[in-house]
């Protein structure tokens, strides 16, 4: 597994997020609320996934994001917010059924895999 520091794991949703909302990196603002959530969603995946980085683990939702209901696609972008809402959001990525595109347990554990290995998805 590789060390993600936390400044990292910032840059890894910063680009997503700037990409989402069409500005570039720099106006995006970071300050302690992204700090913190960024720490707290580090802690979580290292303990939940031991042997993934959680890069990889915060790459997974990001990556998966458009299979999420509309109103945590609108309104669950923030890194903050991301960590408030994990538990719901790995729910409906893991569990959407197939009409709105979700991903099944086993298809979450292969979009980690295939990060993991270098592989897109």
């Amino acid at each position: 597994m590789t060390k993600m520091t936390q400044p990292q794991f910032i840059g890894i949703w910063r680009a997503w997020y700037a990409q989402e909302i069409g500005v570039s990196e720099k106006e995006i603002l970071i300050n302690g609320k992204h700090g913190k959530a960024a720490k707290t969603l580090i802690k979580h995946f290292k303990e939940v996934y031991p042997d993934t980085c959680p890069g990889d683990c915060l790459k997974a939702i990001l990556n998966n994001w458009e299979r999420l209901p509309s109103a945590f696609k609108d309104n669950c972008k923030e890194i903050h917010s991301i960590a408030n809402n994990l538990n719901h959001l790995i729910n409906h990525i893991k569990n959407a059924s197939t009409k709105t595109r979700g991903l099944k347990q086993t298809e979450i554990d292969r979009a980690i895999s295939d990060i993991q290995e270098g592989r897109t998805f």
